[in-house]
């Protein structure tokens, strides 16, 4: 996409958010219009398993659900260390679902850079995998101890599971209404000039998502994506995930 075509895009074009609306961003990917258009179509396919966007919806509403019951509010950061998988898409999601803040974290860090992204952020809760749980056994005893980690995957041992959080929840939530400017994500940095820093994205970053996969790509509806970088880095969420 030419620095010409990005200047003429507006992202609050047939969204919704015009300034002094409220809209939050999953309402444009999944909210009740855009699954009129293609809720049965499959949004992921991950392994053996298919994902439409009606389903995908429902695991959102459930995890923003869930989220809340974990004590979560508007606005704050949730750390998640996962693998790229429906259980992963539907955190990130989710979390921007309730208002609060999606932080995905790169699932090679050091327990020194995670401590500092941890410190940083002022997360309040932590989602991690198991396998990344099991990998940094201390870390996952000092987070446990501080009932700011839940577990995903199959495995949660002695900590709080995710999974079980998400079975308690119901499927249905109404979105937070966000504000355009409000904080949906952050990104942070590798850290190659310092410390890794937070780079915070507004809902309003998130409406453009797909817009060079249409006009530059050519990707239509139907087309199959095929993702190998991992979602956690700034190009694979536009577009391996959101696009």
């Amino acid at each position: 996409m030419t620095f010409q075509q990005r200047q003429r895009y507006d992202p609050r074009r047939n969204s919704g958010l015009q300034q002094g609306n409220r809209l939050n961003a999953v309402e444009h990917f999944l909210g009740t219009s855009a699954l009129q258009r293609h809720g049965s179509r499959a949004a992921l396919i991950c392994g053996v398993e298919t994902l439409s966007y009606d389903e995908l919806a429902a695991r959102v509403a459930r995890t923003a659900n869930a989220l809340r019951a974990l004590g979560i509010s508007p606005g704050d950061r949730v750390l998640m260390m996962m693998r790229d998988t429906t259980e992963f898409v539907a955190a990130w999601l989710g979390a921007v679902h309730a208002g609060a803040v999606a932080v995905a974290l790169n699932t090679k860090l050091s327990e020194s850079e995670y401590r500092h992204i941890r410190a940083d952020s002022g997360a309040r809760l932590a989602i991690v995998e198991d396998v990344f749980a099991r990998a940094r056994p201390d870390l996952t005893t000092e987070h446990a101890s501080e009932s700011s980690l839940v577990i995903a995957g199959a495995s949660a041992g002695p900590s709080r599971s995710w999974r079980a959080a998400l079975a308690r929840a119901a499927p249905q939530a109404t979105p937070y209404a966000a504000r355009a400017e409000d904080p949906a994500f952050w990104l942070y940095s590798s850290g190659t000039t310092g410390k890794p820093k937070g780079i915070i994205h507004a809902h309003r970053s998130l409406l453009p998502a797909g817009q060079a996969l249409r006009e530059v790509v050519g990707v239509a509806p139907g087309d199959r994506c095929f993702t190998t970088s991992k979602l956690f880095f700034a190009y694979a969420l536009e577009h391996g995930f959101l696009g």
